[in-house]
């Protein structure tokens, strides 16, 4: 043991640091410090204990016939004697005397890390640690915010490089952290679109995917980019675009497949007649009264309004995309809704 003062130590004499720094930076208040070096000289550990008041050992150290370390010494404020993360403090508040024992603990060594499998933006990955004992993830060589526990860890989805650091504990953590430095390459920015979302029965739809060097495509679809598929009922289509790395990024498209069972060739109600349907770019309605014409999205979403019209009106889609419609005519007397394709 020895006193630690106003400054800072490090209690490592060789290469590496291994800095304590006294809990009260004033000349003469000191710190309790103990420390181990093994038969070749180098540190095995070092740790202090100290309040904001003074507090100072009483030579000698003694050695039970177990191994334990019993020392004792002079306190002027609380002090923490546990040098784990628990804690177990004493009253020194009017200057007492303290005998502490320090049961045999011999740290283990950093744990030695893994990564497996490809490393891939976008992804997690897989670490595993060989230690004694549990196994501690951290984001920081020292201090830092807890990960995880145990081996494996699985990491966040990785957007560039990054570091961690795992430790291994026994009756105490190991000295010092493992690290691993993980670089990932880049996923591809895969995309995928449909013509349209919504079809009826008997219809085609073109699936166009982009962004990858390579696909696999599900429903036993072959590896092109572009597929015109004729899907009989509601399917979901996957597809993984691979770049040269071999790094993956898989995105889906669902096309909706609807009965169609109010819409044909052209609607003849009560209020006129809509045409064509489906639509690519112009729907006609030829109105029998004036009323307000309004065309709403799948969501809801108004899209095009005509607050008056009458006669023959033609109403331009070209901008809309492809997807189900419904377009509701309205006035005096009556209000109908119809249901369009685009």
């Amino acid at each position: 043991s020895t006193y630690l003062s106003y400054d800072t130590v490090d209690f490592d004499p060789g290469p590496g640091v291994v800095l304590l720094s006294a809990h009260l930076p004033k000349f003469g208040w000191c710190d309790i410090t103990f420390s181990e070096f093994d038969s070749t000289g180098i540190l095995t550990w070092a740790y202090s204990i100290g309040p904001t008041g003074y507090d100072a050992p009483q030579p000698p150290l003694a050695l039970d016939g177990l191994g334990a370390l019993i020392s004792t010494g002079i306190v002027t404020d609380s002090l923490d004697v546990d040098p784990r993360t628990s804690s177990y403090v004493l009253d020194g508040t009017k200057g007492n005397l303290f005998i502490q024992k320090l049961a045999p603990c011999r740290l283990p060594s950093a744990p030695v890390i893994q990564s497996t499998g490809q490393l891939c933006t976008g992804h997690p990955a897989t670490l595993t640690a060989t230690g004694s004992g549990g196994i501690q993830w951290y984001n920081m060589p020292s201090g830092g915010m807890l990960l995880g526990n145990g081996t494996p860890y699985i990491t966040a989805p990785l957007s560039g490089p990054a570091t961690f650091y795992a430790s291994a504990s026994t009756c105490a953590p190991s000295f010092s952290r493992a690290a691993v430095s993980l670089s990932p390459q880049a996923s591809p920015n895969v995309t995928m679109v449909a013509g349209s979302n919504v079809i009826c029965p008997g219809d085609a739809v073109v699936l166009q995917a982009a962004g990858a060097q390579s696909y696999v495509w599900s429903h036993g679809l072959s590896a092109l980019a572009s597929h015109t598929v004729s899907p009989l009922v509601t399917t979901q289509y996957v597809v993984t675009g691979f770049a040269a790395s071999g790094c993956a990024m898989s995105v889906s498209v669902t096309v909706t497949v609807d009965a169609c069972t109010d819409v044909g060739p052209d609607f003849r109600q009560g209020s006129g007649i809509v045409f064509p349907n489906p639509v690519n770019d112009e729907l006609v309605v030829k109105l029998h009264a004036e009323s307000k014409l309004e065309l709403q999205d799948e969501t809801g979403r108004v899209v095009l309004s005509v607050p008056s019209a009458r006669g023959t009106t033609k109403l331009s889609l070209s901008a809309l995309p492809h997807g189900a419609y419904q377009l509701t005519i309205s006035n005096k007397s009556y209000v109908e809704t119809h249901k369009l394709i685009k």
